[in-house]
């Protein structure tokens, strides 16, 4: 019998927008598993054993509780530590098992059986099972639905009036993208709820002046908020003139739960709120991970009974949520105001830091579609409000302030997929991709910063070096139409201005594709409509700069000023404009995003043109390569494994990357010429699989000339990754870029194929004619985590 597999356990979010704890099954669930058996429903008993079973018998009981975790496997969905749905497989033969699961009636629905299908799934690939087969009952819908929506290619046929169902498990195309459409849907569905509640409950609110919890009553008040409040506090009385409920016990149902009570007195506290059945909780007191060893068990046993209450938390340390939609005018927050309503979306994971982020929004006129500021960020993460947001109509731009990751490979995959419909602004804190979030307890990530900073340029967001900055740019995009290309124009009144205008375009990579066309500082308002019509009106200019500085012509310069803006404001292109008669760094002045430093203008066209270049170049998601003989690379890893090598041999390591379509020969030293590069692969603990490439010179490591992209890869991707080497000329041209960009994308899917493989280094590659040469290392790992990345499973 294998050890208990703590790594297949999982907290995970259902259809309704709910977490349920899933895990394998114990001997001590027994009682837990006749309890679940009781509460069924006559007709789900009889589809799960096609006959009645009232009560289960001491033998059936030990079986179903007493498995090996290998051939035979179950996973219990738990909420309030009740079983609500088991899930097994059973082996048969020695590629094939029998699934089962069974589901309380009031949880069916929910997508949890296609859950237990993606655990089990995995965890019976893990243990070379290749093939599922199920005996159903034909009025059975739900479970032969279940099999047939999950991607899998179903086989199907009538045996004594039953039905007998078989398919291949392993994963396709087709399963993954059934996978993440439901993890989407799920997880947003359960930010939605916290969203728009109905009804909101806060502790610690007293009438005392300065009280928190009094504070946010009259947030709630104050923004509108049109559901029901309900104060709570153990000496009753009333807070700005509504009643105290002294518990939630008898209130009724109630959606979300504020609690501004001291640390040691937040357990209790949400013990009362569950029994209103809450589906959200916000945590705003400190003294949980940011408080040391203690606080970190604190917020661990918050998370692990809110998890298994199925409860969502926001914090703890948060300011809170804010939800502009006239729909729920929900201020759930320490925000002394409530925002404006507008088309931005806002995550910010410092709660220190929100108000002085919501204060910088309304100086600049921009509006909110939600802000949330989730503090230690123990369970509700950046992730989950970019699912949320991606499918949200208010939202058209989304940004992020992040000063650490929880599963960063899941949210470089979700900026991939949202960032090609919406702008994702994102500032990052230095050194924030080696950090966990307070109190989480993941092995950290072991690439650098610089490493890091490559992986998520690479995935789309728009990567910021300030608030102030993201801020700026989230205005030009609120505003503004996407640059169909590089070219850009300026038209202005100071020659100084443009030379710095032009210095930095040129800096940035942008082209001067008309101008600069200096006007004087005193003319007739008429004077600046040709040029600035004429500049427009070119196919070469994408984007156009104006740039004003007050002269002495008093009324005659505002004029100037507003016909320039009136200008831009209905031009088709973007247009942005330099205006020095403010001391506002950026303002939108009549439609027009206008800052007051030339070089803060034409960094933000910068980003614009990298993000529309990056969008234009967005492949589709990654292909497995072709003409890989698999039997040969499993035969060679599980016969090194079987002598106890961790470090593949010279002749293995060259035999195992030939059968991965990398093959390498010895070339004389005569035939070396010039430089090769280094490839590498190595398997993160946070970012999984991760390949790097740099010319194999010192000169790369001077100026970091590293490139690094997470794996598995699309062959685009891989040629971009080549392209953005910045010494990859002193190697070669475009045929020897297309060389390697070949074998960095092989390389990029041994991970898929060789789960043990946890390090390769191919050092001074060279491409010499049909010959390949390189210096190689692989090293293995006899118990690697291959249970499958990508299934639906929450952080924390």
């Amino acid at each position: 019998m294998a050890d208990y597999p703590i790594e297949w356990e999982a907290d995970v979010v259902l259809s309704n927008g709910r977490p349920v704890n899933l895990r394998p099954i114990t001997p001590g669930d027994a009682d837990r598993m006749q309890a679940f058996h009781q509460s069924l429903s006559p007709e789900t008993i009889y589809f799960r054993f096609f006959t009645s079973k009232p009560v289960l018998s001491e033998r059936e009981l030990y079986h179903f509780t007493n498995v090996d975790y290998v051939d035979r496997v179950a996973f219990v969905a738990l909420v309030n530590d009740e079983i609500i749905g088991v899930g097994r497989y059973d082996r048969v033969n020695e590629t094939d098992a029998e699934i089962a699961f069974n589901i309380r009636d009031e949880y069916q629905g929910r997508g949890l059986g296609s859950v237990f299908l993606e655990h089990l799934a995995a965890a019976a690939r893990d243990r070379g099972i290749s093939r599922f087969v199920a005996e159903v009952l034909p009025e059975n819908r739900r479970m032969i639905n279940t099999f047939k929506e999950a991607g899998y290619t179903i086989a199907q046929r009538y045996e004594d009036d039953v039905l007998a169902i078989s398919f291949a498990i392993a994963s396709t195309e087709q399963s993954r993208a059934v996978s993440l459409a439901r993890e989407h849907r799920a997880e947003a569905r359960s930010v939605k709820l916290l969203m728009t509640p109905s009804s909101v409950a806060v502790y610690g609110a007293s009438d005392r002046p300065g009280n928190v919890g009094r504070q946010l009553i009259g947030n709630l008040v104050e923004g509108g908020f049109k559901g029901r409040i309900i104060p709570v506090h153990p000496d009753a009385g009333t807070v700005l003139g509504l009643a105290c409920a002294t518990s939630l016990r008898d209130a009724g149902h109630v959606d979300l739960a504020i609690v501004a009570v001291p640390s040691i007195q937040v357990e209790s506290a949400v013990a009362d709120a569950a029994l209103a059945g809450i589906s959200g909780l916000i945590v705003v007191g400190r003294g949980f991970g940011d408080a040391g060893p203690a606080g970190m068990r604190l917020q661990a046993d918050l998370l692990a009974f809110c998890r298994t209450h199925g409860i969502r938390l926001v914090g703890p340390n948060a300011l809170g949520l804010i939800n502009t939609d006239p729909s729920a005018e929900l201020n759930a927050s320490l925000a002394p105001s409530m925002p404006g309503p507008g088309s931005i979306g806002f995550f910010s994971q410092s709660g220190a830091l929100g108000g002085s982020i919501l204060s910088r929004l309304e100086q600049r006129g921009l509006g909110v579609s939600a802000f949330v500021s989730a503090g230690n960020r123990a369970d509700v993460s950046g992730n989950d409000f970019l699912q949320y947001w991606e499918s949200d109509e208010r939202t058209r731009t989304i940004l992020l302030y992040l000063e650490s990751f929880g599963n960063p490979r899941k949210f470089a995959r979700l900026v991939r997929r949202i960032a090609a419909i919406k702008p994702v602004l994102m500032v990052q804190i230095g050194g924030a991709g080696l950090n966990l979030p307070s109190g989480h307890r993941a092995e950290r990530t072991r690439l650098s910063d610089r490493a890091i900073d490559d992986i998520l340029q690479a995935s789309g967001p728009i990567v910021l070096n300030s608030i102030d900055e993201m801020l700026n740019l989230a205005g030009v995009l609120d505003s503004q139409p996407l640059p169909a290309g590089t070219g850009i124009a300026m038209v202005g009144n100071s020659e100084a201005l443009m030379v710095l205008a032009g210095n930095a375009a040129h800096r940035i990579g942008c082209d001067l594709a008309a101008g600069p066309i200096t006007l004087p500082t005193v003319q007739d308002p008429d004077g600046y409509l040709p040029a600035v019509r004429r500049v427009l009106a070119e196919d070469r200019v994408d984007a156009l700069l104006l740039i004003h500085t007050p002269g002495t012509s008093g009324s005659r310069d505002r004029e100037i000023r507003a016909m320039m803006l009136e200008e831009g404001r209905a031009a088709a292109k973007p247009v942005l404009a330099v205006m020095q008669d403010s001391n506002e760094s950026f303002r939108i002045a009549d439609g027009v995003p206008t800052f007051l430093d030339v070089e803060d203008a034409v960094s933000a066209l910068g980003s614009l043109q990298g993000f529309e270049h990056w969008r234009e170049t967005l492949s589709d998601d990654p292909e497995p390569p072709e003409f890989v003989d698999l039997a040969a690379i499993e035969h060679i890893i599980s016969e090194a494994l079987a002598r106890g090598e961790q470090h593949l041999s010279d002749r293995d390591a060259r035999a195992l990357l030939a059968a991965a379509g990398m093959p390498l020969q010895a070339i004389p030293a005569t035939g070396l010429v010039g430089r090769g590069c280094t490839l590498t692969l190595v398997m993160d603990p946070q970012f999984g699989p991760v390949c790097g490439i740099g010319v194999a010179d010192p000169i790369a490591v001077v100026l970091d000339d590293i490139v690094y992209r997470l794996a598995p890869m699309h062959p685009n991707h891989a040629a971009g990754a080549v392209a953005s080497m910045r010494a990859f000329p002193l190697v070669g041209g475009e045929q020897l870029a297309a060389s390697y960009s070949d074998y960095l994308y092989q390389l990029s899917w041994l991970p898929e194929w060789a789960p043990e493989i946890s390090l390769v280094s191919m050092a001074d590659l060279r491409f010499v004619g049909d010959q390949r040469s390189a210096s190689v290392s692989i090293t293995l790992d006899p118990n690697p985590q291959v249970f499958d990345p990508r299934m639906r499973r929450m952080a924390g």
